[in-house]
């Protein structure tokens, strides 16, 4: 029985979407009739900015796990953990002889 209230739940949670959806698009489009179902497609630019949204948000994710695993094998392994702190100490020695 359970199975049957989610699926009429989840179908009245999708209507209610669908006419609020419908109830945007009547005003952004000024259209008065109610028995009409706006559609609004996708155009060029919308595509491609939503393709190259997903395409930095995956490459941020991939840079972060890197990240991560370069602190871990850092945390593991002392020699490398030394050669890490040389490196951000060298960094940092850079950065300071910029900014004076």
């Amino acid at each position: 029985m359970g199975k049957f209230k989610k699926t009429l739940v989840s179908a009245a949670k999708a209507d209610l979407a669908q006419e609020q959806e419908q109830k945007r698009l009547r005003k952004k489009h000024h259209v008065e009739e109610e028995g009409l179902l706006i559609v609004e497609r996708d155009n060029l630019l919308k595509f491609f900015v939503r393709c190259l949204a997903s395409t930095i948000r995956i490459g941020a994710t991939i840079f972060l796990f890197l990240l991560a695993a370069i602190g871990l094998v850092a945390l593991v392994y002392p020699e490398v953990r030394e050669v890490l702190f040389r490196v951000l100490y060298q960094i940092g020695q850079e950065l300071f002889t910029m900014l004076r």
